[in-house]
């Protein structure tokens, strides 16, 4: 049997043997330990809440001792469940390490909290899923007690995060789980199908469709992909949003930004083109400044989408808020020949210093 004193030792990351044993797949290791009465968990119990840790310096394998009621303590749990400093249990360091055999082994446990969460709200399923690892997703997702739909602290669902990360046979698994939210979004608005539109994940897109996936259009902020694939200039992304019937192409953020506004300063001439093909499209609309598209490429000087934007009647002297007409923003920035071109299309030379 192994001495009570190193039963429950712990070393300067808060581990006690048997953790380590679990993290390197060592289950022959880590079960002979604990037939021997060696501790399985790692730190912290609920008594660190309420008492000051110790701030001297460890040294690799040194005990972990704090001060207790009745003098130095060295803390042992006794569940896989207890956590470590940063709030991950065997199960969740299983996961995310990839060692299958381990998270079998601990899930077979009667005490297994597979919901459990680190202290960023991860879940087991949800680091596995953000790894693509297939066959630990799939033994949690067997388990029966597991919450697929369980979200980090920034709404980040198992889905979400494995659409994030392109891991398609993760997000399959997913949908094929019962009772998964194929649109549950995290805390900007964002669903996994945004998601896959913005990656241009096609496949995993229409997968999600097929599970029933609102289209962007019907979402809460339809708008948001396209915004960032206009910003990102993802030609790709744009023509597959403006291929769907009933996209607002002129949905606005929280400065009043169109796509067609953003793509315009960011110069991504192709993007612009594919906006102003799409029937209803404003080719005005100013942001929160009172700057429109034609006003931002003048300034920007990128004079194809100036070109563009003329061609498709944007208004030559619609001025900002203080003021400034596009001419006069292309005359601060010294872009003489976009100067040219809108004088050549009527602009009003009235160059103003504020």
């Amino acid at each position: 049997m192994i001495p009570d004193t190193e039963k429950t030792v712990i070393d300067c990351e808060s581990k006690t043997p048997v953790d380590h044993a679990v993290e390197e797949d060592h289950m022959v290791t880590a079960n002979v330990l604990r037939a021997n009465g060696a501790i399985g968990s790692d730190v912290l119990d609920q008594e660190s809440e309420s008492e000051p840790e110790n701030d001297g310096e460890d040294d690799g394998d040194i005990p972990l001792v704090r001060e207790g009621t009745s003098g130095p303590m060295v803390h042992a749990f006794t569940t896989q469940q207890q956590c470590r400093r940063d709030g991950r249990a065997q199960l969740f360091v299983a996961s995310m390490k990839g060692h299958l055999a381990v998270v079998k082994s601990l899930l077979a446990q009667e005490d297994v909290a597979v919901n459990q969460r680190d202290n960023y709200g991860t879940t087991s399923l949800c680091t596995a899923s953000g790894n693509g690892n297939i066959g630990i997703v799939k033994a949690l997702l067997a388990h029966k007690g597991v919450h697929v739909n369980q979200a980090n602290d920034e709404g980040e669902t198992p889905l979400s995060v494995a659409t994030m990360f392109y891991h398609t046979e993760v997000v399959r698994a997913l949908l094929a789980h019962e009772g998964v939210a194929v649109n549950q979004a995290d805390e900007y608005g964002t669903t996994p199908l945004l998601i896959a539109l913005d990656r241009g994940l096609g496949e995993i897109a229409n997968m999600l469709r097929a599970a029933g996936a609102t289209e962007p259009e019907e979402q809460s902020d339809g708008g948001l992909n396209a915004r960032n694939a206009s910003r990102k200039g993802d030609l790709k992304v744009v023509r597959e949003l403006l291929a769907h019937t009933g996209v607002d192409t002129n949905m606005t953020d929280a400065k009043n930004a169109t796509p067609l506004l953003i793509a315009s300063v960011e110069g991504h001439l192709d993007v612009v083109r594919a906006l102003l093909a799409h029937e209803g499209v404003d080719v005005n609309l100013a942001n929160a400044d009172g700057e429109s598209p034609l006003y931002l490429a003048s300034r920007e000087g990128h004079i194809g989408i100036v070109l563009e934007l003329l061609a498709q009647q944007a208004a030559v002297n619609q001025s900002d808020d203080g003021g400034r007409s596009p001419i006069a923003a292309a005359q601060a920035r010294g872009n003489s020949e976009i100067v040219s071109i809108l004088k050549h299309a009527g602009a009003m030379d009235t160059f103003r210093e504020d």
